[in-house]
């Protein structure tokens, strides 16, 4: 049992150590806070660091704690991607956190939290389980979302998530309830086996209705229409360092916890996949038109990668091992170009800090990004590299995975479906493409000393450009061998 969780009970030790420790740290007057800021990255870089090194000494182990906590390979390679990628995006949160004064070593303290949360997640194999791991996922985004205490947006972000979050596991405790009633238990294994078999009519639909509400809580956590309400204001609202958290740490493990409960309820699985197709359907849908009527820059991501979730979601509605694969597989490239993305939206801010110190920066509008191919031209080629993916356009790998999903849909018959998001998708290449025409054909919107742009404080941000430079990279060479990630895929899967 200790070799199998190893991985959970260093990361506890070491957050409960660096909390002592950086507690202590923060009542010495002589260091400021850009000091403090570099040991916080050293410290995570090196935790995390360690969380890879052993996820290599954990591999093909396989224990089970009383059935509901489970430690096995493939939970063990999900890690391994989690920690890689947080690994890559550390500097991008730590820089978005001293970019707007932050100055409470306690973020990362949580941060980590989430991290290890995400980690029970992949280890959950029981409804209760999963509930009390979820929940402590969502008290530290909680906290992340109003972590700008002088600022009502971020104070109003924390207030919804909190609201939204209880009212919604209200709802799927009521599921959990329900189906404890109608079936006796909430183990995915047993469950998987009890409804394999043909119910009497009254207690098929009771089981059904706790099921459905159990699968609208997990639609909520991916942030899938119409269960949305809140997510753009509070993403909107959050510091950037917590919008960057929310966009990159629970996508994995959720996903993957949604796949196995989807595996576990056999008999139900054909209404609930109607439901899983609209709802991505709508996502799609949803996101794209609202996307297109944004001009904050910010917002416009936010509803962007709901419309990606609706790619997620139908092809998890699947319920294939190549499903699985495939949803993997694009979380990966959305995951990598999101990161991309928040670290130019970073950048840019950095820039308009450096140039109109001592005020109040206002909202990123899509305008603010007028002629920024003729200020700088490695800026501009990386941001239609990225829109361009994004907005699934070939030859890029988006376009790759957004075809695989497509794919998938047409051999399992849903045709209508298949042309239903190739429409939306074709109208949603329109607000990609509107941010780059005004990169590289609208008047300059920028200040006049705009020939330091993306050059300012060039000598504290050599990490993070080596790691858009990998990134962008990675992004690029996925094109010709895409491969690589599926194999890797689906080795994991099978």
């Amino acid at each position: 049992m200790f070799k199998s969780f190893l991985l959970e009970i260093f990361l506890s030790c070491a957050i409960l150590l660096q909390l002592l420790f950086n507690t202590r740290l923060n009542n010495k007057s002589t260091l400021n806070y850009l000091i403090i800021d570099t040991i916080l990255y050293s410290q995570v870089s090196f935790i995390i660091f360690v969380l890879i090194v052993l996820s290599t000494t954990v591999l093909g182990d396989f224990f089970s704690f009383n059935v509901c906590f489970i430690s096995n390979s493939e939970i063990v390679f999900i890690k391994l991607i989690i920690s890689c990628l947080l690994l890559l995006s550390l500097k991008l949160i730590i820089s978005t956190f001293s970019l707007q004064n932050l100055n409470f070593h306690e973020f990362i303290s949580i941060f980590l939290l989430s991290l290890l949360a995400s980690f029970f997640i992949l280890n959950s194999k029981d409804l209760i389980s999963f509930y009390l791991s979820i929940e402590m996922q969502s008290l530290c985004f909680y906290l992340l979302a109003c972590f700008k205490r002088n600022s009502a947006f971020s104070s109003e972000a924390g207030l919804k998530y909190f609201i939204g979050s209880s009212f919604m596991s209200g709802i799927f405790l009521l599921g959990c309830s329900i189906l404890y009633g109608a079936l006796g238990t909430l183990n995915l294994a047993n469950i998987s086996i009890l409804t394999t078999f043909t119910m009497l009519p009254l207690l098929s639909n009771i089981s059904l209705f706790g099921i459905l509400l159990i699968t609208f809580f997990l639609l909520y956590k991916t942030a899938a229409v119409p269960f949305h309400f809140l997510y753009p204001d509070v993403y909107e609202g959050a510091p950037l360092s917590s919008t960057v958290i929310f966009n990159l740490l629970p996508y994995f493990s959720i996903y993957f916890f949604f796949n196995e409960w989807l595996h576990s309820i056999n008999m139900f699985f054909p209404t609930i996949q109607i439901l899983l197709l609209f709802c991505g359907i709508l996502s799609i849908l949803v996101g794209t038109f609202f996307a297109i009527s944004q001009f904050r820059i910010k917002r416009l991501v936010i509803y962007s990668s709901i419309a990606q979730v609706g790619f997620l979601i139908s092809a998890l509605s699947l319920n294939l091992t190549g499903g699985i694969v495939i949803v993997y597989f694009y979380l990966f490239i959305y995951l990598l170009t999101s990161f991309l993305i928040w670290g130019f939206i970073f950048l840019f801010l950095n820039f308009k800090n450096n140039i109109c110190w001592g005020t109040i920066l206002p909202p990123l509008l899509v305008s603010s990004f007028s002629k920024v191919f003729k200020l700088n031209k490695i800026f501009g080629f990386s941001f239609v590299v990225v829109f361009f993916s994004l907005g699934g356009i070939p030859p890029f790998v988006g376009f790759i995975s957004k075809i695989l999903v497509l794919q998938e849909l047409i051999n399992n018959s849903f045709y209508l479906i298949s042309v239903i998001l190739i429409i939306i998708s074709s109208i949603s290449v329109f607000y990609y493409l509107r941010i780059i025409k005004i990169m590289f054909f609208e008047p300059v919107y920028l200040e006049k000393n705009t020939s330091i742009f993306l050059f300012s404080n060039a000598i504290n941000l050599q990490t993070l450009y080596i790691h858009f430079s990998f990134s962008l990279f990675l992004l690029l060479f996925l094109c010709f061998i895409p491969e690589i990630v599926l194999i890797f895929f689906t080795i994991i899967f099978n």
